[in-house]
């Protein structure tokens, strides 16, 4: 989880091994700070629901979710910015090919993407 430590997650982990012929250690390279998640109610996120209920207005649910994978947030949420992952271009259910040779969207996903992305520019900026 974003608010757990470097060390917590290792205590975790020895715990669930549970074997002393093991040695867990950490990998080289700088600790990730450990963060709370952002705010669910400050006005980028009002301004993000409002957009998105405005492109899919008839199955448009937004609610806070992680993503498996790196992400640089938690060095701007330990700063005091609220970082939030919006999911632009959905994917047609079934379709997995996330970084793969033959990752692709439909033009429907493109425009719908592009669509959000500008009206949260739009409410975010108080123009819409």
């Amino acid at each position: 989880m974003p608010s757990e430590s470097r060390e917590e997650v290792l205590a975790r982990f020895r715990q669930i091994v549970n074997d002393s012929a093991i040695d867990l250690t950490f990998g080289s390279g700088a600790p990730v700070p450990a963060t709370e998640p952002s705010s669910l109610t400050t006005s980028l996120y009002r301004s993000m629901e409002q957009a998105i209920a405005h492109v899919y207005p008839r199955d448009a649910l937004v609610v806070p979710f992680m993503a498996r994978g790196a992400t640089d947030s938690s060095y701007l949420r330990s700063r005091g910015m609220a970082v939030y992952g919006v999911p632009v271009f959905l994917r047609e259910p079934g379709e997995s090919r996330i970084h793969a040779n033959d990752e692709r969207i439909s033009l429907k996903a493109l425009d719908d993407g592009v669509e959000l992305l500008w009206q949260m520019v739009l409410d975010t900026t108080g123009e819409n």
